[in-house]
């Protein structure tokens, strides 16, 4: 366990931003400008009401100003804000409001574990957290002063010690702006930095690759945590003067009704969640969608051609990274539809050419390094803070290749490559080819250790409603791959498990396989229950 008050002390010490070239960001003004320009218009909506865009200016000035007061005798430093909200108007009031305030958001996820959530706040130490009722009993773990906001976003308690003072009209684009954890998927999560030029920068570049520019007739949906991708795109289309849709989860209802009214164009939701809205909507069709916006997974073949039968040809597919948010790469949806509609391919996932100031490379075994103008400061680590200089390039742990139209393609990742009798297996590759077949919703595929193979490769997979073949069709499928790439074995589940970011978790998968089962390893390997 790491001791939370390790970091108080020197931690602003430790942060400097890698580029401070800018004279400031000006957070206030840019929201009050939306506030005037538009400012009856409907800006979120939630499951419980509406803010307008003059709510959300008023709402967030008032929580940045009791902010400002909270931190007023406080070097910027050391003015860190962890929000832990749910979907919600206050979650985008929260999130302006830190900004607005010149302070660091630690984004905090409400679908931590309890372990993970005080790792991360042990890992980024927060001086204030800002939460919701429902959620108080995880808050209280944390043992730092709480702010509980209504759902419009305003503080209902408790009392705040503090006098609000004055928000700044621009804030240091050196200082913390946004601490992002990474999906924890591979390990424990960790924390990526960024400044307020940084954050400035990214949601510059983000509306730059929008595949059109949204208005007053425009809204999204988001289902995601808005801690993730979610903020970022709700944040372009706010910038937009358009309306943001923010669900608590797929919500079938409240999603239908808004794809019938035509409320919002335009949804981001990854493959795992396309894979579901393609089961929900299977036999609806709504050919006004303008963009589904798709990332974090790759977007395989066989959900691609569900997805466009209901929605269109309208995915747009981005490749992003905690380390460098959306765009590293981008692809609209006339590419992909064009891609997705090809007979043939290279092989792996296309996500498209390197968007706005993002150079990219590949290492000798193929692993992808990128740079931009918006990749983060750096990571806080339990030894301190771990510098990432601007000029410097990230290691991604993804495997890709370039095509001759310049466009990237992601092989898989480093950690996640089968070794099974001496081949090397992409697991994305061969979840690219399954996931063709129509009588399953889910899949993954991963290795398990084998003293016989090194490692046994595993399709888990979710079959479809009142499908018996499920198996059959998935080894049918799998006889167009080369011999070793294919599972030797097949394990239905009832749904697989996700990570807080959405991700499907192969690592919590693979777990969950062997407490319940022994491989009964050999030639033809299989698996034993343990009860049995």
């Amino acid at each position: 366990m790491i001791e939370r008050g390790r970091f108080m002390s020197n931690r602003g010490a430790e942060f400097q931003a890698s580029d401070c070239s800018f004279a400031s960001i000006p957070w206030q003004s840019e929201l009050e400008t939306l506030a005037r320009r538009y400012a009856g218009r409907i800006a979120v909506t939630d499951e419980t009401g509406t803010l307008t865009y003059a709510q959300l200016h008023e709402r967030a000035i008032v929580l940045a100003g009791m902010i400002c007061g909270r931190f007023a005798a406080q070097e910027p430093a050391h003015r860190r804000v962890g929000v832990l909200l749910r979907n919600s108007r206050a979650a985008v009031v929260a999130d302006y409001a830190v900004a607005l305030a010149g302070c660091c958001i630690v984004h905090l996820n409400p679908a931590y574990s309890p372990a993970d959530l005080d790792w991360c706040v042990a890992l980024a130490p927060v001086d204030l957290l800002i939460t919701e009722e429902a959620l108080q009993q995880q808050a209280n773990g944390t043992a730092v002063e709480t702010w509980t906001l209504d759902p419009e976003g305003t503080v209902a308690w408790p009392e705040p010690k503090s006098a609000s003072a004055a928000v700044p009209r621009a804030v240091d684009p050196c200082s913390e702006a946004r601490v992002i954890f990474t999906s924890g998927s591979s390990g424990p999560p960790k924390a990526a930095v960024y400044s307020h030029r940084q954050r400035w920068m990214a949601a510059t570049v983000l509306r730059s690759v929008l595949p059109y520019r949204p208005g007053a007739s425009s809204g999204i949906a988001l289902m995601t945590p808005y801690v993730h991708g979610a903020s970022a795109l709700a944040r372009a289309y706010l910038d937009c003067g358009s309306r943001v849709e923010i669900m608590q989860g797929i919500d079938p209802e409240r999603l239908r009704e808004g794809l019938r009214a035509r409320t919002f164009d335009a949804v981001f939701a990854p493959p795992s969640v396309l894979a579901k809205l393609a089961e929900l909507f299977e036999f609806e069709r709504f050919d006004h969608m303008r963009c589904i916006f798709t990332g974090t997974q790759p977007l395989t073949p066989g959900i691609y051609r569900k997805s466009v039968q209901i929605f269109g040809p309208c995915l747009r597919v981005t490749y992003g990274k905690t380390e460098n948010l959306n765009p590293i790469t981008v692809l609209d949806p006339q590419e992909v539809d064009t891609l997705y509609t090809q007979t043939s391919s290279p092989g792996g996932t296309c996500v498209g050419y390197p968007g706005p100031g993002v150079e990219l490379r590949l290492t000798p075994s193929g692993e992808i390094e990128l740079r931009s103008q918006h990749q983060f400061s750096g990571y806080l680590a339990t030894s301190g803070f771990q510098p990432h200089a601007a000029d410097a390039w990230h290691a991604t742990g993804d495997l890709g290749e370039f095509d001759e139209c310049g466009r990237l393609w992601l092989k898989g990742r480093n950690s996640d490559t089968i070794n099974t009798g001496g081949y090397m297996v992409s697991p994305d590759e061969v979840e690219a080819k399954l996931s063709t077949v129509a009588a399953v919703t889910e899949l993954t595929v991963f290795g398990v250790p084998s003293e016989y193979w090194t490692e046994v490769s595993v399709c888990a997979y979710v079959p479809a409603r009142k499908s018996g073949t499920a198996e059959t069709q998935l080894r049918s499928a799998a006889e167009e791959l080369t011999k070793y790439k294919r599972p030797r074995l097949y394990v239905p589940f009832e749904s697989l498990a996700k990570t807080p970011a959405g991700k499907v978790d192969r690592r919590e998968i693979r777990r969950q396989l062997l407490s319940g089962f022994i491989l009964v390893d050999g030639l033809y390997p299989s698996l034993k229950a343990k009860d049995s």
